[in-house]
C-alpha cells in the first residue's frame, strides 16, 4: 500500500473532504484511494463534518487510525461492511481483525474504550468426477457489523481498523455525520437612529438655507 508521511496524510484528508464538499455539501465519501490513511495512533487523520462514508482497504497490521470529529451527538449507530471479493482468488480466504474505539484520542496502539471482531471467512472445494465436478461453497467474502454509540456520546470519537490476520479486505464505514450548516447571512445594515437622521437633516437644510444667503 502507498505510504506518505502522516502530515501529508492529514493534510490530504482536508483537502479531499474539501473538494467533495464543493459537489454535495450534505454527503461527503472519503477514499483512500486518493489518501492514505495514517497509520499513527497518536497522529489519525482527521474526518470532519459533512463526511459520511470512510472507504479503504488494509491487511494484516495495516492499522487504519481516525479521529472523527463532525458525528452528530447523542445515541447512533456506525456501520461497517467488509469485503475480500476484490481480493479472493480461489480455495479459501480468511482475515479479520478488531474495531478499536474510544472517546478520548488514543494514547498508544491498541488503546480503547471499546472494541468490535470483526472477520470474513470462505470456502470453496470441488468434489465428483472431472467431467462433472461438483462446487461447494461455504461461508461468505463479506460482512457486516455495527457499533452503537449511547445517548451521553458527544460527537467525537477516535477509531481504529486494526487487522490482525489473513488477506486484504476493502472496508466501508458509515458515519451518522452531523450537517454542514450553510454560512450566516451578512449582518443587515444598522437603520440610523431616529435623533441621528434629524441631526443629519438639519445640517443639510442649514448649508443650503446659507449656499442660498450667498446667492442673494
Amino acid at each position: 500500500m502507498w505510504t506518505i508521511s502522516t502530515a501529508i496524510r492529514r493534510v490530504l484528508v482536508g483537502l479531499a473532504g474539501g473538494m467533495a464538499l464543493a459537489g454535495a455539501a450534505s454527503a461527503i465519501t472519503v477514499n483512500e484511494g486518493a489518501v492514505d490513511f495514517s497509520n499513527n495512533w497518536l497522529s489519525p487523520s482527521q474526518v470532519g463534518p459533512g463526511v459520511d462514508t470512510l472507504t479503504g482497504a488494509a491487511a494484516a497490521n495495516d492499522h487504519e487510525i481516525f479521529a472523527i470529529t463532525g458525528l452528530l451527538p447523542g445515541a447512533q449507530t456506525l456501520t461497517f461492511d467488509f469485503s475480500g471479493l476484490a481480493a479472493y482468488v480461489s480455495g479459501n480466504f480468511s482475515a479479520g481483525g478488531s474495531i478499536l474505539y474510544s472517546f478520548t484520542p488514543f494514547q498508544h496502539a491498541w488503546d480503547q474504550d471499546g472494541s468490535l471482531s470483526y472477520a470474513v471467512n470462505y470456502k470453496q472445494w470441488t468434489t465428483g468426477p472431472a467431467s462433472k465436478p461438483k462446487v461447494h461453497t461455504q461461508g461468505s467474502l463479506t460482512a457486516s457489523y455495527a457499533l452503537t454509540l449511547a445517548s451521553t456520546f458527544t460527537g467525537t470519537l477516535y477509531l481504529a481498523i486494526a487487522p490482525t490476520f489473513g488477506g486484504t479486505l476493502a472496508y466501508n464505514i458509515g458515519l451518522p455525520a452531523a450537517p454542514i450548516l450553510p454560512p450566516p447571512p451578512p449582518p443587515a445594515p444598522v437603520p440610523l437612529p431616529a435623533a441621528g437622521a434629524m441631526l443629519a437633516a438639519a445640517l443639510v437644510g442649514l448649508r443650503l438655507r446659507r449656499k442660498g444667503g450667498k446667492t442673494a
